[in-house]
């Protein structure tokens, strides 16, 4: 894991951040790009092996080996965002070992294909063009939500609640639980 200060992050990755990410609460539809497929994950950066498993090959697809981690409200100043290598490792690492853990996130990588808005509440949604090579990684849609429905009790427990985990579910096309 590679801090990055707030300059670095202007310099290299405010104008790809900006193309991605709308400003908008991870309840709200968080991507710029109305037509992106989303997904529900649970857990934040705390992944189950098989979601990251979609991930690393939704990255293979688009060249991606690392991915932007930001934190938006800069609640940490010098830890607020960092650079990952795209192991399930790494991740977990930051999830536990950093700031990044324990406050709402953006990801996105260099391509720009694909991103991750995660919730305080620690919730996870992936977006992109296409999701496809996701799902096949992760054991297909049904199993995705699956994983997402087991955690999702402890998901909206803060001032958000039940009608945060209904919203979620309704931005992604996901039936009520």
């Amino acid at each position: 894991m590679r801090f990055l200060s707030e300059p670095d992050f202007e310099r290299d990755w405010r104008v790809l951040y900006g193309r991605v990410f709308s400003g908008r609460e991870v309840d709200e539809r968080p991507f710029r790009d109305d037509t992106w497929t989303m997904a529900l994950l649970g857990g934040g950066l705390r992944l189950t092996a098989e979601d990251f498993l979609g991930i690393e090959a939704l990255a293979r697809v688009h060249g991606d080996h690392e991915c932007l981690v930001l934190d938006p409200e800069w609640n940490f100043e010098d830890q607020a965002a960092s650079v990952l290598p795209l192991r399930h490792s790494a991740w977990d690492s930051a999830a536990v070992g950093s700031p990044l853990g324990h406050v709402g996130l953006r990801i996105v990588p260099p391509s720009g294909m694909w991103a991750v808005a995660i919730d305080v509440e620690g919730v996870a949604v992936l977006a992109a063009a296409s999701l496809d090579a996701f799902f096949a990684a992760a054991g297909g849609a049904d199993a995705v939500l699956s994983r997402y429905a087991a955690d999702e009790s402890t998901v909206g427990f803060g001032p958000k609640g039940v009608a945060f985990r209904r919203r979620l579910r309704e931005m992604v096309g996901a039936p009520a639980a």
